[in-house]
């Protein structure tokens, strides 16, 4: 490294002892004095071009607070000395400028940058857009992340609910949007081998400040079929003019067992409807059930066809029955048959469906992201042509300037997800699931 008089030109800051003035003088890096045990006073031999030969080491040079440059060994002589030393008399690895008296640092970069303002400005926006693309970019991984967790614990959760809760042998559904004729639960019932059958109507009901899916059930029979798993209250109490609700959708709503909450249905006007029960298994009919009697007289004749029609069979029949049942259904092209696993699959299908697109958004997060940090680290490459020339010029190896490069990716893409990997990782994941 070639020393300048000037001190206004010189890079380095000495850190102990002076500056060399003679050709057999040379200042060393702060980290190879200590691994040598240099001093100032102390003899170091430099291997030249033209042979090993002996310095006097009069200080200690150091780098903006650090003792070496990226693991490098620097020794500084007097510029005029350096050039010859070296063999290259006459030509330059970089030049330096300072400002005249009276002339502001500031202004001699303005000036600088006003010799290429094309160039400044491109690199500057390209810059600008690289950097806030992966800002963006990181927020949107996180936020997918988030999301895709949500979705595998919602899913894993309801799965495990119906398995819980069916005792059904078989499930015949249809989407919300159609229903299933009356008739098809009495001629289900008189398939041979088939013990029983729960037909469940559903529509929606207008409650305090939203309107929810109310199904229709039978209070005595229903627990042949699927286990409400009644926390408080009693399913026996569901008698005219009360509701049970799932105990989730009565914390989000406020309500509590004994509570008269009004509803609006299709037909009939409002009720008052007292709560006699809560329960935690919403998945096999809906969160808000109502005695079945109650809603043949509330909803009109267009919404009395069924959503669901629950089907026990003897032991030993499952096989005949389902197929019988696959035949009888060819005629409704509405209805949907499933056995108790095939139901839970249905049940968590759109949220397997939402993880799916969650994962594939993820991924091309994560490709903007990281084309735009590949793009911010060509240009920082660029931009610093000038110092990874200098790094060059002082012996850096090519590995050592990959691994320079290297570190600024991994930094960079640490510092980008620290906060949004820490929100993520402290999110409580009950709550979230509450939210729902």
């Amino acid at each position: 490294l070639s020393v300048p008089a000037d001190p206004l030109l010189r890079m380095v800051q000495l850190d102990s002892g002076t500056w060399p003035a003679g050709p057999d003088q040379v200042v060393v890096d702060a980290h190879t004095a200590s691994k040598l045990h240099l001093k100032p006073g102390s003899t170091l031999r430099v291997a030249l071009a033209t042979g090993a030969r002996g310095f006097v080491v009069t200080g200690t040079i150091g780098f903006g607070g650090a003792g070496d440059i990226a693991g490098l060994s620097v020794v500084g002589f007097p510029s005029g000395t350096a050039g010859r030393l070296l063999g290259t008399a006459g030509a330059y690895a970089a030049v330096e400028a300072a400002p005249a008296a009276g002339l502001d640092s500031a202004v001699l970069q303005q000036h600088q940058m006003l010799r290429s303002p094309r160039r400044v400005a491109g690199t500057t926006g390209t810059l600008a857009v690289s950097v806030a693309t992966v800002s963006v970019a990181t927020v949107s991984v996180a936020t997918v992340s988030i999301v895709a967790a949500l979705a595998a614990a919602v899913s894993a959760s309801d799965a495990a609910e119906v398995q819980r809760s069916l005792h059904a042998d078989f499930v015949v559904s249809t989407s919300p949007q159609a229903t299933l004729d009356t008739a098809l639960a009495r001629r289900i019932a008189a398939i041979p081998g088939v013990t029983g059958t729960a037909a469940i109507p559903c529509g929606i009901v207008k409650f305090p400040g939203d309107s929810e899916r109310a199904c229709g059930i039978d209070p005595a029979t229903f627990e042949r079929y699927a286990d409400l798993h009644v926390t408080r209250g009693s399913r026996a109490d569901l008698t005219a003019g009360t509701i049970a609700v799932s105990a989730l959708s009565a914390a989000r709503n406020g309500w509590h067992l004994g509570q008269t909450v009004a509803a609006t249905f299709p037909a009939g006007g409002t009720e008052n409807l007292r709560v006699v029960a809560l329960f935690d298994d919403e998945q096999v009919a809906s969160a808000y059930l109502i005695p079945a009697a109650d809603y043949a007289q509330w909803f009109p004749a267009s919404l009395q066809g069924d959503y669901l029609i629950l089907i026990t069979a003897a032991a030993g029949k499952s096989s005949p029955v389902h197929a019988a049942l696959a035949v009888l259904l060819s005629d409704y092209p509405q209805a949907f048959l499933d056995d108790k696993a095939g139901f839970i699959h249905r049940t968590v299908a759109g949220i397997d469906l939402l993880m799916t697109m969650m994962t594939g958004l993820l991924a091309l997060s994560l490709l903007i992201g990281l084309l735009s940090l590949t793009t911010s680290l060509a240009l920082s490459v660029l931009e610093r042509t000038r110092e990874t020339g200098l790094l060059r010029a002082i012996g850096a190896e090519a590995r050592q300037i990959k691994a320079l490069i290297r570190a600024d990716a991994i930094v960079a893409g640490l510092l980008a997800a620290a906060v949004p990997a820490r929100r993520a990782a402290r999110m409580n994941v009950l709550e979230s699931l509450a939210a729902q």
